[in-house]
């Protein structure tokens, strides 16, 4: 039980580094510390910048997660530039969550990083060793795996820039007043679709494909690698 909750923890540190504390920074500076928009963007950035400098110079390679919030700061500032009315205002956090959104999109489609196996991982493993080790070797032979990982990150990118534009577009064609009570109700209802859908076409078969590596492992079977079917 402690080694399961020890190897969660370590799961989670990528996420909680890259992607809480500049999200969490910019809002404690932005609304806890009164400090303008483009300067808790703008310190919030710090610790992107550095993890990925840091994977580039130490580790020879592009932290991808890192990357996007670092590119999703710098879009929101680009807009923060020119926030000044009401409706700009209701925009600015969709546009923030939308250029995140979009880098994931561009990542996992032209890239083939599925940067959200931050999240995934750690939600497929359940922190379990003997699971996150079947996981390391299904994702290492590629295939339907790596395919599932990249799609789960697809639809909640995805789903992140549907939920931006759709917002967007309602602040410029309703009432500042509608949309400051539906908006938030609409983002919850586009999510929530995106995570059911994302449950049953990316979630279920990895962990279905997770726990029979992992049975398979335990009783000395050859491992599936890329050559591993998973149920419909």
């Amino acid at each position: 039980m402690e080694q399961g909750r020890g190897g969660l923890a370590g799961s989670l540190v990528p996420l909680v580094v890259d992607v809480a504390v500049p999200t969490g920074a910019y809002y404690v500076l932005g609304r806890g510390c009164g400090f303008s928009d483009v300067s808790a963007l703008a310190w919030s950035s710090v610790v992107p910048v550095g993890r990925a400098l840091w994977g580039l110079v130490a580790e020879r390679r592009l932290n991808w997660l890192a990357a996007v919030m670092l590119v999703s700061n710098v879009l929101a500032l680009a807009v923060s530039v020119f926030t000044g009315d009401a409706r700009l205002l209701l925009i600015k956090d969709s546009v923030l969550m939308g250029s995140g959104g979009l880098c994931v999109l561009v990542a996992a489609g032209l890239f083939g990083r599925p940067v959200l196996n931050a999240v995934l991982k750690p939600w497929v493993t359940r922190g379990e060793a003997g699971r996150g080790a079947a996981w390391e070797r299904l994702a290492d032979g590629g295939g339907a795996f790596a395919g599932l990982a990249r799609q789960f990150s697809l639809l909640v990118g995805g789903g992140l820039l549907v939920e931006s534009v759709v917002r967007i577009v309602g602040a410029y064609t309703v009432p500042v007043s509608t949309m400051v009570s539906v908006g938030p109700v609409v983002s919850v209802g586009i999510m929530l679709l995106v995570v059911k859908v994302a449950v049953r076409r990316s979630v279920r078969p990895m962990a279905s494909a997770v726990d029979r590596e992992a049975v398979r492992q335990r009783a000395g079977a050859r491992p599936l690698g890329s050559a591993v079917e998973f149920a419909a």
